[in-house]
């Protein structure tokens, strides 16, 4: 049964052309990592933490950095 609005294609096929400001998903997700660690000087547990900011429990957002390869910051 073919799914509405037409043809699927497989998961493996890169789209031809992306629209200008449109980036892959896990760039974007990386980036915000990035961002949020940086907006908590690199941590993540705590009220004003890395995984509050983002509204996220500490030990899902270390599972996410770890998936997507994101370190915190190096503290001076």
């Amino acid at each position: 049964m073919e799914p509405p609005g037409g043809e699927l294609r497989p998961a493996s096929t890169p789209p031809a052309a992306s629209p200008a400001g449109v980036r892959r998903f896990d760039d974007a997700v990386r980036d915000i990592l990035q961002a949020a660690l940086a907006a908590a000087g690199g941590k993540v547990y705590g009220p004003d933490g890395a995984a509050a900011l983002l509204g996220l429990k500490p030990t899902t957002l270390q599972s996410k950095l770890q998936k997507y390869g994101v370190r915190a910051p190096a503290v001076s």
